[in-house]
């Protein structure tokens, strides 16, 4: 969980092209930010309107993080798992952004310390976290690999397509690391 950082930080390094779209989309006037501590790139804030509240997530155009994060939220979410609903998002950029951003409702609540719970109630949070889990696991995507986008070409159709591609990332991985190819067995047929 994210907890309130320092309140300075707002002034200095908020964009207000993001702060403004950010309250269009949410049809408020004003928004008042602060900076969470943590979350995707630790470049995460509140957005307060009178009794509302959000969380805001920025990233510089052209990462990967945020926009991962986004899909797999939204994955998940319709797959039953108990995430914020994402109520707006900017994810693709045009020649005058330098950010994108995520807008999703703040739930409230404090840091989970197991501990503080009796054993029957630390059994059903268990039984109902592994719930959680069993759904999140259950979800299916399109392809092997990393979660889109993925600017590297690493995402393959199948899984034996993944691992052959992987495979083929080995002997620069030794070379890096100093070691001697022809040391070292890969599989297959013994030559």
């Amino acid at each position: 969980m994210s907890t309130l950082g320092d309140p300075s930080q707002e002034l200095i390094n908020f964009p207000r092209d993001v702060k403004h779209a950010i309250e269009t989309r949410l049809h408020v006037p004003y928004v008042d930010l602060r900076p969470l501590t943590g979350g995707t790139n630790n470049r995460t804030f509140m957005a307060k309107h009178e009794s509302h509240a959000w969380v805001v997530r920025l990233e510089a155009v052209g990462g990967v993080q945020l926009r991962r994060a986004c899909a797999a939220q939204m994955l998940a979410r319709r797959a039953g798992v108990a995430v914020p609903e994402i109520v707006a998002f900017e994810l693709d950029a045009d020649n005058t952004q330098q950010y994108f951003w995520m807008i999703e409702m703040l739930i409230p609540g404090v840091h989970f310390e197991p501990m503080a719970f009796d054993q029957p109630e630390r059994n059903a949070l268990a039984f109902h976290l592994g719930q959680q889990l069993r759904m999140l696991h259950s979800i299916t995507v399109d392809a092997f690999g990393l979660m889109p986008p993925d600017p590297w070409d690493m995402t393959q159709p199948t899984f034996a397509a993944w691992i052959e591609h992987e495979m083929t990332r080995i002997p620069r991985a030794l070379k890096l690391a100093g070691m001697d190819l022809g040391s070292v067995y890969l599989g297959g047929d013994a030559k």
